[in-house]
């Protein structure tokens, strides 16, 4: 009969009090649409060049594969260049409560100008009547204003500051 000795365990070579680096967890539904806008997005970036739209580089990528992830999640299925309308307005509706004003609108911005290039390169897989009413939905849409920008303090940002109007005669005689 054999006495087993207490079982090894891997040795961790790290410093006392610090973590061991874990694994980068990926959303699924990232991973597959960013698998798919490698098939779209360099020339959705170059069309963006080309057409003088004013979002480009990591901004532009984030805020498209965060909206067709979210779209892809809602909707069942990775397709990115044919969108319905339910899946479209859900996903609108959930993103408008998640992040900033300005966050969604930038990511609005982006989606539009997604869905305009699917369509003039020829690249949207469904019917021109699908693309129609998903066009015609967007339009529809009423999205909020701009917050305004005014410091970088969050609760600031909102403060509406009024000046008063200066006559031209206070102004000559501050001249």
């Amino acid at each position: 009969m054999s006495h087993d000795g207490p079982k090894s365990t891997p040795r961790d070579d790290s410093e006392p009090g610090t973590a061991a680096p874990g694994p980068i967890v990926v959303d699924i539904d990232v991973h597959r649409i960013r698998r798919h806008l490698l098939l779209v997005i360099p020339d959705f970036e170059t069309w963006c060049v080309d057409t003088n739209f004013d979002v480009g580089g990591e901004k532009l990528r984030s805020r498209i594969t965060t909206f067709l992830a979210h779209y892809a999640r809602i909707n069942g299925n990775d397709e990115i260049t044919f969108l319905n309308v339910p899946a479209f307005a859900a996903t609108l509706n959930d993103l408008m409560f998640v992040g900033g004003t300005n966050e969604f609108l930038e990511m609005t911005h982006v989606f539009g100008a997604y869905l305009e290039f699917i369509h003039a390169t020829g690249r949207w897989t469904g019917t021109h009547e699908e693309y129609e009413q998903v066009h015609h939905y967007f339009q529809c849409v009423r999205l909020p204003e701009f917050e305004p920008d005014y410091s970088p303090v969050t609760e600031l940002q909102a403060a509406i500051i009024t000046v008063p109007k200066i006559t031209e005669q206070n102004a000559f005689e501050e001249i």
